[in-house]
């Protein structure tokens, strides 16, 4: 039996878990299940089949399924217990044949699933299901698969006793095409005959399937896709449920152009995690897609390894915690390949898709390591791997396992190189390993339990520590001054722990011996005996190293720090070739012209001319130079880019945006570059890092446009050009400079056209000469002002501007004389002509015209042509028009001056018939005479009020206003008045006989005038109709009949005059029923006489007060309210009560013994009155009918049914008083249990 190692390693990189793994139990697989050929060796078959992994399945109980694949392609498959005893024969349970290793899955009643690529004559992918003694459930292996499947499958329980299965169909021309098939618990084909088809012939990338459950019974199968012209297409995730129906959409997981199979894992809540490896080296990624089918992190899924340069054995699972771990194997630096420069990496994702350990993850075990393996224990995460123990793999490899936090790794067991071994999650807080043991000679397939817990520890030795290298390497060529990775492990080979110690490195000629002094150094703690501990390491090749062939010597404790057994062991080396690097400029190209202030892209080639590797960042410099060579002292280095190395004989080509500065002074100037223009690289040879272009660059300024073409002094002018910010003036023609120009860099600038410029062209100055527009600016006169802005023909009117020299004018379209004297740049005196009119002054010179903004009012004498209304009383607005109104400056109403009016117009204008005019002619004046109307207006008079408001016929009625001269009539309500007198302002007329109530009208020779308001004709009353026809004291009564408005009395019944009354109209009245009222007519009488109801009007009792408002039966109560006469009855509720004594506000009355509680009523002769929204309460003795509880401590919360309830005073407990009271209803209250109180509760009112 092959020995189990239990010594301990420490491990770089990750911490803080808080479990160790420690190994149980001896092998639960013993040796021999499975031979694969004679002891002195295997066939090639044989090695390729221990390539591939035993397959794990964990039972569910702590146990696990074991299949793997014999030499001839027979499946077996072994079931082992927790506690290591095997469950069905030693020799297996066999399968049947296949072309590959085989899938498992617990069919979720103590059995398995097992699913194979068969290697008959038909192939195809099969499936059986074994019980969990091992026998075989369905009669005949069922086929899914058909001729021409893949080699990519997948299998999954639904967990009902069936099995789900993806695989890819087709040939190599036609791959591949993704079928799904579910089988019942019988083995039956649930979805018919063709399973589900995902993907069409060649729509899938082969070998990129995965799969896994989902807790419906259903299944999720992730792959790669192709595009109709044979590219990368998205990674896609389908979703089948058990009846073989999509639930939702197909989930695009990323977009990647991908490199092997993906990975997939179930996450809580529902969802999975996908991981895959881009092509060519770029790295790994991962997604994850909730329940929903929504991906959880970003588009294209979020980084796991930033480079990756060939991935492969990717694994992953989410722990109870939502965190992914990943683990992969992946080539170090690819000098050596696999296995001896294989290296083992893992990452953790949080379960927002960020990344807990770096850019590219962490190293999971020390170079050589291989076959990572990953699997989730709870909320902790175990890794297994191989590891050769030198630095060159042959012959067997060690098995780590390691609970991912813990510094310890032990070893497991040895297995063959070219094997891969298996690890699942086992139960119980442990994992399950499986590998291949050929240590014999005759392979078997082995498992080993690991559990947390305690590591083993090996026995103390006698010898003290022995420290040596088990690896270490290098890559072959360095460059002085750049940083080299040196790769190794150290080892203490004996048998005590040493202490903390140094690792020195050192560059020298002799492969066994280090010279000068370290060029990098670790430091490393206590090392156990056995342990090995291996990192990378930084060294920096010295910038003064010569060229030619070195060694990088390592030497353990180079500071004999430590007290070893063997101190002659310390040293090993690899050997280096120093080669300087040789950067040259190769090339640079430039466009043949530029622009000052702008950009320009400039193309660099860079080589380095050796084999001596540039791993540091340097810098080449562009320059802009005035001959063929470049000085960066003298020269203007306008730009570079940043190399960050540069490989041995490796060429850099790019193109560079370089700015050119604002101030370069026009020109013809070389490109030029300088390669490490700031001197870091330690070159063998500097004198060729510069190149310039062939050609020169042209830098010169240009005027290419303006805009506007025209404009007047002051207008905003935008130049467009080439290399601008060179510019240093801007003149207009006749050379008048710009105050200010602001730069637009670099192609435009923006300036305005300076006072005195004249038409012509743009000049722009600058450093060493100028340049001008092609086309002329046309510079425009502009009127500023002009005065005076009202003028008479003849009049002189001076116009102030810009660039009005040689001036034509005109006033509209009237040409007007300009004085040719006072013509200058800046003013134009003009004459107003005979024919002018009012109109906007134009101003025409020979660089074009301009308008001024207002109108020149020209004035003539105004006339008259009509006016509206043509008849108006003092105060009315009228409108007159005519012409010549633009300069009116009085209106008068037959010479009574109206003041200034409202101009509407030149031919237009409003003014207000002032106090005091007369009727007769309008005028209008202005600035050139006056124009009267030929029309009469006529001014119509105007009431205002009169007094008094309201007579009787006979009446002398004071009527006042405006322009009553010569009233010829008055009439009331139409029926003509005597006029007993009247002058302007006052007319007093008599009401006749027959006058109704209505509008007063005063009437002249120039018009009528009607009052706002009714005057009141006061006539004898007459009362139709009272409504209601009854009611109690202060309510609202209304009175219909005639003649009310003018009524000075209301009275009720005995004379009772109410207070309080609204006029609705002459023919309604709101009146309040007074106190003391009593039933009778009512009475209405105004000025002219009187007048009854024909009915009588009943006054209703009204309650105002029952007092007290609950009493017991023989109680006194006391009623008070209005209109008690003539009672008829008294109740409480239903019951009459007789009163003891009674007036017309008070009765006395005693509650009876037949009472109830309810509301109190009293009725009269005239109606009943109701005690509202009050009821009076009729109070008897309580009774307990029940309550609840029927037990409970001091504080219980106790309700009590009982009658009067509602009116107890107390509540005891055997004579314990409770409190407080609540009365939930009349007939029931709560309270608590008192302090000390025996049980059952009593109530008293």
């Amino acid at each position: 039996m092959t020995a189990i190692r239990a010594s301990r390693s420490a491990r770089v990189g990750v911490r803080g878990l808080g479990a160790r793994l420690l190994l149980i139990g001896g092998l639960l697989v013993t040796p021999g299940v499975s031979t694969l050929g004679a002891p002195s060796g295997a066939s090639e078959d044989a090695r390729a089949i221990r390539l591939e992994a035993p397959v794990l399945e964990p039972d569910g109980a702590g146990g696990a399924f074991v299949a793997w694949r014999e030499a001839g392609g027979a499946i077996v498959v072994r079931h082992v217990a927790a506690d290591g005893a095997k469950r069905w024969p030693s020799s297996g349970l066999r399968a049947g044949s296949s072309v590959v290793a085989p899938r498992l899955a617990a069919d979720g009643a103590g059995g398995v699933l097992v699913a194979w690529l068969d290697a008959g004559g038909v192939a195809g992918v099969r499936v059986q299901r074994f019980a969990v003694d091992g026998t075989p459930l369905w009669t005949d292996v069922s086929v899914v698969g058909s001729a021409g499947a893949g080699a990519s499958f997948a299998l999954v329980a639904d967990g009902a006793g069936g099995a789900l299965l993806a695989w890819e169909a087709g040939d190599a021309a036609t791959c591949c095409t993704l079928v799904v098939q579910r089988l019942d618990p019988s083995g039956a084909a649930a979805w018919g005959d063709t399973g589900r088809l995902l993907a069409s012939a060649g729509a899938a990338v082969a070998g990129s399937l995965a799969a896994a459950g989902d807790a419906g019974g259903g299944i999720r199968v992730a792959f790669a896709t192709r595009t109709e012209d044979g590219g990368d297409g998205p990674i896609v995730l389908h979703r089948l449920a058990a009846d073989g129906q999509a639930p939702g959409a197909v989930v695009i997981v990323a977009r990647a152009a991908l490199s092997g199979a993906l990975a997939m894992s179930p996450a809580p809540a529902g969802g999975v995690v996908i991981a895959w490896a881009e092509r060519d080296g770029a790295g790994l990624r991962a997604q994850r897609v909730d329940a929903a089918g929504r991906p959880a992190w970003t588009a294209d899924g979020v980084p796991v390894a930033d480079t990756a340069i060939a991935p492969a054995d990717l694994g992953l699972v989410v722990d109870g915690l939502g965190r992914t771990t990943l683990v992969w194997q992946d080539v170090r630096d690819g000098s050596a390949g696999c296995p001896d420069d294989c290296v083992t990496s893992m990452q953790r994702l949080r379960a927002d898709g960020g990344r807990e350990w770096g850019a590219d993850g962490r190293p999971l075990g020390t170079l050589p390591a291989l076959g990572p393996r990953v699997a989730a224990v709870g909320d902790e995460v175990v890794a297994a791997w191989q590891h050769c123990p030198a630095s060159t793999c042959a012959g067997a490899t060690e098995i780590r396992v390691e609970m991912l936090g813990e510094s310890a790794s032990p070893s497991v067991a040895e297995a063959p190189l070219d094997s891969r071994t298996a690890l699942v999650a086992g139960g119980a807080g442990g994992a399950i390993v499986a590998w291949w043991d050929c240590a014999t000679g005759v392979c078997a397939v082995r498992t080993q339990r690991v559990a947390a817990g305690a590591p083993t520890a090996t026995a103390a030795a006698s010898t003290g520590p022995d420290l040596l290298f088990t690896a270490l390497t290098a890559p072959a060529l360095a460059a002085p001054g750049q940083p080299l990775i040196a790769t190794n492990t150290v080892r203490n080979a004996g048998a005590s722990p040493a202490g903390a110690f140094r690792i020195g490195f050192y560059l020298s000629a002799n492969a066994s011996a280090p010279s000068g002094l370290p060029i990098g150094s670790r430091s490393l703690g206590a090392l156990a005996a056995g342990a090995s501990l291996g990192d990378y390491t930084a060294v920096t090749i010295p910038r003064d190293a010569p060229a030619g062939r070195m060694f990088l010597v390592a030497v353990a404790d180079d500071l004999n720090a430590v007290n070893e057994t063997n101190e002659g062991n310390n040293v090993r080396s690899v050997p280096l070739t120093i080669v300087k690097p040789d950067l040259v400029v190769s090339a640079v190209t430039a466009p043949a012209t530029g622009t000052i202030g702008g950009t320009l892209v400039v193309g660099t080639t860079v080589q380095n001319l050796t084999a001596g590797p540039v791993s540091g960042s340097f810098t080449v410099g562009i320059y802009l130079s005035a001959n063929a060579s470049i000085d960066p002292a003298v020269d203007v280095r306008v730009g570079g880019r940043t190399l960050a190395g540069l490989a041995g004989s490796a060429v850099s080509v790019a193109s560079t945006p370089v700015s050119i500065p604002p101030d370069l002074v026009p020109g013809s100037y070389f490109v030029g570059a300088i390669a490490d223009v700031d001197h870091l690289v330690p070159e063998g040879n500097t004198s060729n890092n510069a190149r310039v272009a062939v050609a020169r660059t042209a830098f010169r300024v240009a005027v290419t446009s303006f805009t506007p073409a025209a404009g007047p002094v002051g207008t905003p002018v935008t130049i467009s050009g080439a290399s601008l910010p060179a510019v240093k003036e801007v003149h207009f023609f006749n050379g008048v400079n710009v105050s200010s120009f602001t730069l637009l860099p670099p192609t435009a600038l923006r300036t305005r056209v300076p006072s005195g410029a004249t038409s012509g062209p743009i000049t722009l100055a600058f450093t060493g000469g100028n340049v001008s527009s092609a086309t002329a600016f046309r510079v425009t006169p502009r009127i500023t002002s002009f005065a005076p802005t009202v003028a008479l023909v003849s009049g002189s009117i001076t116009i102030t501007g810009t660039t009005l020299g040689g001036a034509v004018a005109r006033i509209g379209s009237v040409p007007a004389p300009v004085e040719t004297a006072s013509n200058t740049d800046t003013e134009v005196r003009i004459t107003v002509p005979a024919t002018a009119q009012t109109g906007r002054i134009t101003i025409t010179t020979p660089g074009g015209t301009t308008t001024a903004a207002t109108d020149l009012i020209v004035v003539r004498q105004p006339t008259i042509s009509g006016f509206t209304p043509t008849s108006a009383p003092v105060g009315a607005t009228v409108t007159i028009t005519g012409t010549q109104f633009a300069a009116a400056s009085n209106v008068s109403f037959n010479a009574v001056p109206a003041g200034p009016p409202t101009v509407l117009s030149p031919t237009s204008l409003r003014s207000v018939v002032p106090v005091g005019a007369v009727t007769g002619p309008l005028t209008v004046t202005n600035p050139a005479g006056s124009g009267s109307s030929v029309a009469t207006f006529h001014v119509a008079p105007r009431i205002t009020g009169f007094s008094p408001p309201s007579g009787l016929p006979g009446a002398n009625v004071s009527i006042t206003g405006t322009t009553f001269g010569g009233a010829t009539a008055v009439r009331f309500g139409g029926v003509p008045g005597v006029i007993t007198s009247s002058n302007a302002s006052v007319v007093v007329a008599t009401v006749p006989a027959t006058a109704p109530t209505g509008r007063i009208t005063v009437v002249t020779p120039d018009g009528q005038s009607t009052s706002a308001a009714d005057f009141l004709v006061i006539r004898r009353p007459t009362l139709a109709a009272v409504t209601p026809a009854s009611a109690a004291v202060g309510a609202s009564v209304t009175l219909s009949g005639t003649n009310l408005a003018s009524a000075s009395a209301v009275t009720f019944f005995d004379g009772v005059a109410v207070d309080r009354r609204v006029v609705l109209s002459n023919s309604a009245l709101r009146v309040t029923v007074p106190l003391g009222a009593t039933a009778g007519r009512v009475g209405v009488t105004n000025a002219a006489g009187s007048a009854n109801s024909s009915a009588v009007f009943r006054v209703l009792p009204a309650i105002t007060e029952v007092s007290p408002s609950r009493g017991a039966v023989g109680d006194a109560i006391t009623i008070r309210g209005t209109t008690f006469t003539d009672l008829v009855a008294v109740r409480i509720g239903a019951t009459a009560i007789g009163p003891v004594s009674a007036n017309s506000s008070q009765i006395t009355a005693i509650v009876p013994p037949t009472a109830t509680t309810g509301p109190v009523t009293v009725t009269t002769a005239a109606g009943t009155a109701t005690t509202s929204p009050a009821t009076f309460e009729v109070i008897r003795p309580p009774t307990v009918a029940a309550f609840r509880p029927a037990s409970g401590p001091t504080g219980t919360l106790v309700t009590i049914d009982s009658v009067s309830a509602a009116s107890a005073t107390a509540v005891t407990f055997n004579g314990v008083n409770a409190s407080p009271i609540t009365t939930l209803s009349p007939t029931e209250i709560q309270t608590p249990v008192p302090l000390l109180a025996p049980w059952a509760p009593s109530a008293r009112p």
